[in-house]
């Protein structure tokens, strides 16, 4: 917590045009700080992304395996980079057969992330786990490892707490 490397808001309209698939429109602030083990030599950063994204969805039980296909639109990058990402997960209901207020669950996946502007070129790849706990119908708290990978530099490993809220427009 006294070593922060990044925070983000990302909210989202999205719509599901069947129980198995999902698109949706974003638009996201990142701030980041290089990591440094000396926080005043942290140099920060600034990012806003538009997203869109279509999700597919399967379920085995108290599975829930997640295909998430996203392409950001990078337009404030630094660098000029779009890219798109694919993201597989398992949301495992640990605690019930059904997400519902009180449950306790975890998440498992795995995501590859390519740079699409100038040329196809893999940025990084992701592994994580997490731990969840449904507080309400919408509201959740997620915490978790995250493992990156960089072609050409170490790897970073992140401890990450999310706290999602949905909101509901319709029935």
């Amino acid at each position: 917590m006294s070593n922060s490397q990044i925070f983000f808001v990302r909210p989202y309209l999205s719509y599901n045009f069947t129980p198995n698939f999902q698109l949706g429109l974003g638009q996201e602030y990142h701030v980041s700080w290089t990591y440094n083990e000396n926080s005043e030599n942290k140099v920060k950063s600034n990012e806003y992304r538009t997203t869109l994204q279509g999700m597919l969805f399967q379920k085995v039980d108290r599975v829930t395996i997640q295909h998430r296909y996203r392409y950001e639109f990078r337009f404030l990058d630094q660098k000029g980079n779009q890219r798109t990402r694919y993201r597989i997960q398992l949301n495992i209901l640990v605690t019930n057969e059904k997400i519902k207020e009180g449950v306790l669950f975890t998440i498992v996946g795995g995501e590859l992330l390519v740079d699409t502007q100038k040329e196809l070129k893999l940025s990084q790849t992701r592994l994580y786990a997490m731990v969840g706990y449904q507080f309400t119908n919408s509201l959740n708290f997620q915490f978790g490892y995250m493992n990156i990978s960089f072609p050409s530099q170490p790897s970073n490993k992140r401890l990450q707490f999310f706290l999602t809220q949905k909101l509901f427009l319709y029935d």
